[in-house]
């Protein structure tokens, strides 16, 4: 894909890119079907047969390598080992999971089934909780090949001076550069609140990192399938289960309101992997959940810095508002949330 908001010319390179799987023939249809505001946009492939999906990765080079992917296709393998379908990378022609697309790479995959999962359903909560339970247990010694995601909690970009110097000489370079000071005294807080949480000491696995209601779908028997794992990754376990009860049990991604019987049915199918929450891990919710919205807003301004990507001084505004406002507020929940995890845990179980 050109670095162009020409759509003959964006269409014109997708089309070569697909020419170039053999296994995805007699095309009926190609449309774009999502294309995110920071991040890589998806095109729906229809043919006589099948649906494909061919992911145009708009990162910085650096980040989507053949190496990165063997490691997310490895992943995927030991994961349809627990019975669900994954989109599984197709190989190219040339044997390659990553193929050229105008100056991005891009990654195609088959569709996957299942339904939307229901907030609602406490069948469904309980079915996604013991799925991540299976999940954790199955990747806990389990070491892929390839090169592994940093990490969301690898690195906090934002706090490097250097790169604040990298941005873009416009005004969504200097907006971030006039937030320098407050987004690093932020990210340093952090970082010393995990080390005080024992992150170091919490148990880890290969974890999904993005492991919410969109990325689920469901059917008979619980989790069919399971979508987007860019960015899975060896981290704590404790990291997946904060970013899923942050969105499973609430009535909506973001609202925060963690509904209590839909929170019990999720950790209640969790603690049916053998190895439940302990307490140092839901002391330490918070404070991950924290971090890895505070290094995904770093992992976003070094993409900006490293790769010129046009987004609007409306866009650059309203992400640094959002994540830091959503970052402060769980400092100030937190003691309740947690609250509401021990009782959870070591009451709502009980016979």
């Amino acid at each position: 894909m050109k670095r162009t908001n020409d759509r003959n010319v964006v269409l014109d390179a997708v089309w070569a890119c697909v020419a170039k799987y053999q296994y995805i023939d007699r095309i009926r249809d190609l449309c774009i079907c999502e294309s995110g505001r920071f991040h890589n946009t998806v095109f729906q492939v229809t043919t006589d047969g099948a649906t494909f999906f061919l992911k145009v990765l708009t990162t910085h080079p650096d980040e989507s390598t053949e190496s990165r992917y063997e490691y997310i296709a490895d992943v995927m393998g030991q994961a349809a080992g627990l019975g669900i379908d994954v989109p599984m990378p197709i190989r190219n022609d040339d044997g390659f999971l990553l193929t050229p697309c105008g100056d991005w790479s891009a990654v195609a995959s088959k569709g996957v089934g299942g339904e939307p999962f229901r907030r609602g359903s406490l069948q469904h909560q309980h079915a996604a909780g013991r799925f991540l339970g299976a999940w954790h247990r199955a990747m806990a010694e389990y070491h892929p090949r390839g090169t592994c995601w940093i990490g969301k909690l690898g690195s906090f970009f934002a706090s490097d001076a250097s790169l604040y110097e990298s941005l873009p000489d416009t005004a969504q370079g200097e907006v971030l550069r006039e937030h320098q000071d407050q987004l690093t005294s932020r990210f340093q807080r952090i970082e010393s609140e995990m080390g005080q949480a024992g992150y170091s000491r919490l148990a880890r696995a290969v974890i999904h990192s993005e492991y919410v209601a969109k990325h689920v779908r469901m059917g008979e028997r619980g989790v069919v399938s399971l979508l987007d794992f860019e960015y899975v990754s060896r981290d704590v376990r404790a990291m997946d289960i904060a970013l899923a009860l942050e969105d499973f049990p609430c009535s909506s991604r973001g609202r925060m309101d963690f509904i209590r019987d839909r929170t019990q049915a999720f950790l209640a199918g969790y603690s049916l992997s053998g190895s439940p929450l302990t307490v140092a891990e839901i002391n330490a919710i918070p404070v991950l959940l924290r971090a890895w919205y505070a290094d995904s807003l770093g992992y976003w301004i070094r993409r900006l810095a490293r790769t010129g990507q046009a987004i609007t001084l409306f866009d650059v505004r309203q992400r640094v508002n959002e994540d830091t406002q959503y970052i402060d507020s769980w400092r100030s929940r937190a003691p309740e949330f947690v609250a509401m995890l021990l009782e959870v845990v070591f009451d709502g179980f009980k016979e």
